[in-house]
């Protein structure tokens, strides 16, 4: 059975509340119960249903090759009048060889499969920083780029998705809910680090993943206020990017994460709005477990207009 998005948000929320206000509940929770929602710290971890995905297209075909592009070391702050965003797919996983996790959950086996795909079709990783510097006009993307994000700060990500990527000679841009950082089944800070180091993008998926777009003004700020000294204090330096908690936001908010000197954010399907710079309204799709490896093929191309 299926979960209504508020009712997934409202256990995602009440989860987190768990997680901040009694920490000492962590293992007896983890050890007695199972919660439905993503990155949820429990032994069986499980995740809010997926939205619906969309119907995908029929082309698959094959590409010639390119040369691997690794993420910009030193991104520039955007200074050019932003243009249409390119054509790209960006990617966005959360759980591995999670089953509980539902649609969110996509075994190890078949992301492997993902990424042999790509590399077989010559698409080629890029960071959050190379695509929104192509957004500004201020450099040009690899013939078939791709974008591969992960949300939640799961402990998985680091331990086997990223070995994967840089197996096939990816980078990935990882958005961190920094209330998690050091609990079980999350990312440590020194895992934080040490992907950094190897030249993936950390993010913020704000501090406890609360829906900003429903939130005030005064409580989006003290979300970005907490979750950028978190991540302050682990990078030594403040995130440049976002991913919106279930993709929602406004342009009070976009206008806030600009005035703090962000680069660009991340949302999931929805209309674009005319009124937002695009590097704050970069369209990103969930990749589903259950699809198979046409499935995955058809949906890159379909988000390559």
């Amino acid at each position: 059975m299926s979960l209504s998005l508020p009712a997934a948000r409202g256990m995602r929320a009440a989860a987190l509340l768990c997680l901040i206000l009694l920490p000492a509940l962590l293992v007896a929770c983890g050890g007695n119960s199972v919660d439905v929602t993503p990155g949820a710290p429990s032994p069986v971890r499980a995740a809010t249903v997926a939205p619906t995905l969309p119907a995908a297209p029929t082309d698959t075909a094959i590409r010639p090759t390119d040369t691997a592009v690794l993420p910009n070391p030193t991104p520039a702050p955007p200074t050019a009048t932003p243009g249409p965003p390119p054509a790209i797919a960006v990617l966005a996983y959360h759980h591995f060889d999670v089953p509980a996790a539902g649609d969110y959950n996509v075994p190890l086996t078949k992301f492997e499969l993902h990424l042999k795909w790509l590399k077989h079709n010559d698409y080629d990783s890029v960071s959050p920083q190379q695509l929104v510097d192509a957004i500004h006009g201020r450099a040009t993307l690899p013939a078939h780029p791709v974008l591969i994000t992960f949300d939640d700060d799961n402990s998985e990500q680091y331990t086997e998705a990223a070995p994967l990527l840089e197996k096939y000679g990816y980078r990935g841009a990882f958005f961190i809910d920094t209330v998690t950082i050091g609990k079980r089944y999350f990312m440590t800070a020194d895992q934080l680090r040490d992907l950094e180091h190897r030249g993936h993008t950390i993010g913020t998926h704000t501090w406890d993943h609360r829906d900003l777009a429903i939130l005030t003004m005064d409580e989006v700020k003290e979300q970005l206020d907490r979750s950028e000294s978190d991540i302050e204090a682990v990078l030594g330096h403040k995130p440049l990017f976002m991913s919106y908690p279930f993709g929602a936001y406004n342009p009070e908010i976009v206008a806030e994460l600009k005035a703090r000197g962000y680069h660009g954010a991340f949302r999931l399907r929805a209309s674009d709005d005319p009124v937002v710079d695009p590097a704050f309204m970069i369209h990103r799709q969930i990749i589903a477990g259950v699809w198979s490896v046409k499935d995955f093929a058809n949906n890159v191309h379909w988000m390559e207009p």
